[in-house]
């Protein structure tokens, strides 16, 4: 019985540790997005952001962003990439679509 009250306990505490999304006051940047990024990339550290838009709450409960930022793809080749980000209200990154 006590081990079934612990695990009660801690799942709302984990819940209430994740982040809505939100642009960072410095810089614009999401935080989701960018340890996606650096975790997806080829070359996570040849990313340079060039804009944020403003994270939008859609009429679903979900959070959407635009992120233009440039990258070194595997062949050397610095690639200009421009993504759309969806993400719940915890910050997960649910769909990434690339746009031109």
């Amino acid at each position: 019985m006590l081990m079934v009250m612990v695990f009660a306990w801690i799942v709302p505490l984990s819940a209430a540790w994740a982040n809505a999304p939100h642009n960072d006051t410095r810089d614009d940047s999401v935080e989701q997005v960018v340890m996606y990024h650096l975790e997806s990339e080829a070359k996570p550290r040849s990313i340079h952001y060039l804009s944020w838009t403003p994270v939008r709450r859609l009429d679903n409960g979900r959070y959407k962003v635009t992120v233009r930022y440039r990258v070194m793809n595997r062949y050397q080749r610095s690639v200009l990439k421009k993504q759309i980000v969806i993400m719940d209200e915890a910050g997960a990154i649910l769909k990434v679509m690339d746009c031109r």
